[in-house]
């Protein structure tokens, strides 16, 4: 085997004078990050699959929303401390691996302040399929957060293997757990539950696990509650983003349109999270390089991205009514959304500008993406789902996507050269 591995190294090698970049590196690390994301993948799809058989729209639909409520509460936590610990290991920092699990638990505290306000509002109002799953699940949270650093920990370690193994069981056991629950249950106070607490439990398990296997030493990032405050002001306006869509669409339209509407973008979104194991792998790079070096061959890494994007957005249409009506055939209505929603793809041609933006810690610039990303989706989605319907929301993204994009290379080009601070 070392033949055959010494061979694909020199071939690798020898592709770097086209792709200009270090193909070892990208290969090495991409296939972990992409083998973790593959397995996450598959545990989304072996998810879909139970609810899709053993469920109706209707309770996949209260499920859909109450993940991404709990999502928007993540607003009230530390969650820029995840990027702030993997970039304070990249620089030899490993003590803050600890220090930010302790962090993280000290500021759960508004968190689960604002989740109890919501789940007594829905109370209120009568509505125990939301206020009681809610509850069940914010218990766990904090320390699942806090655990999750593990992989931040080894993402500034590079250690993408390990990260990929640890990973691929987080995602895998969890959703098995979830999938099997759905043949004997439909309680979703019960499913919710079971979800988060196996996902509490392994990340505990990996945690102490990382700290066993690595020692990490004492030396902690004198900026690393700072840096996590500054990323998580700066992912409020993206974690809004990353879910407004869907509660716009569950208030609007109810929870089986939002059903029909999460298996549309769900596939197209599996994708571009594969895609972002470039940006995982470029941070690292762009942190310890000086921007000479990085300009030397932007345009053309973003010019060979675009060309990967657009065959891969083509693949996708082509395939996915077959993909849906052998997998999904309940969803086969959300078909001709996915296709046209995969158009939105194209906007990861800002991979690289977006992850030289996070490893220069350019705080305003990052403020100014989310603020962009969020508000203009909350705006396109608030103005086109009442008179559209579900084309409202993917129209309203894939427009949201495309701005974002642009704003990105616009903001990446203005960096300077200076030491990150």
């Amino acid at each position: 085997m070392d033949w055959l591995k010494e061979t694909c190294a020199i071939l690798l090698r020898k592709s770097e004078k086209y792709f200009k970049t270090d193909m070892v590196y990208l290969a090495k690390g991409g296939f972990w990050l992409t083998l973790g994301q593959i397995t996450g993948s598959t545990a989304s799809v072996l998810l879909a699959l139970a609810f899709a058989h053993f469920s109706t729209k209707e309770f996949y639909g209260y499920y859909a929303y109450i993940i991404s409520l709990i999502a928007v509460l993540g607003i009230f936590t530390l969650s820029g401390l995840s990027l702030a610990v993997t970039q304070s290991v990249a620089y030899g920092f490993e003590g803050s691996l600890r220090e930010g699990f302790k962090k993280n638990l000290v500021w759960s505290g508004p968190f689960l302040l604002a989740s109890i306000c919501v789940i007594f509002y829905y109370l209120y109002h009568g509505n125990t399929q939301i206020s009681l799953p809610l509850l069940v699940a914010i218990i766990w949270l904090p320390i699942t957060s806090s655990a999750l650093l593990y992989n931040a920990f080894l993402n500034g370690k590079k250690e993408f293997k390990r990260g990929a193994q640890y990973g691929s069981i987080y995602n895998l056991v969890p959703a098995i757990i979830t999938a099997l629950s759905l043949l004997f249950t439909q309680s979703l106070v019960f499913i919710i539950f079971i979800f988060f607490f196996s996902e509490c439990l392994i990340t505990l398990i990996f945690y102490k696990k990382t700290l066993d296997l690595y020692h990490p030493n004492e030396e902690v990032d004198p900026s690393l509650l700072k840096h996590g405050k500054q990323l998580t002001v700066v992912g409020i306006l993206g974690v809004i983003a990353g879910q407004i869509d869907k509660i716009i669409v569950f208030h609007y339209l109810g929870p089986v349109d939002l059903a029909i509407y999460v298996f549309a973008v769900a596939a197209p979104e599996q994708l571009r999270y594969i895609l972002r194991n470039v940006r995982l792998l470029a941070i690292p790079k762009f942190a310890k390089e000086p921007m000479e070096k990085i300009r030397e061959q932007f345009w053309t890494k973003n010019i060979r991205m675009g060309i990967v994007l657009l065959f891969a957005i083509l693949a996708y249409v082509i395939l996915s009514p077959f993909l849906y009506t052998l997998i999904f055939p309940q969803y086969e209505s959300s078909i001709i959304y996915s296709q046209i929603f995969s158009l939105s793809l194209i906007s990861m041609v800002s991979i690289f500008p977006y992850a030289l933006i996070q490893a220069k810690r350019e705080h305003k610039k990052l403020t100014v993406l989310t603020l962009i990303d969020a508000l203009s989706l909350c705006g396109f989605s608030i103005l086109f789902v009442p008179i559209y319907g579900l084309w409202g929301a993917i129209i309203a993204k894939i427009i949201n996507r495309i701005l974002v994009a642009i704003s990105t290379f616009f903001l990446a080009g203005q960096i300077k050269d200076r030491l990150p601070s």
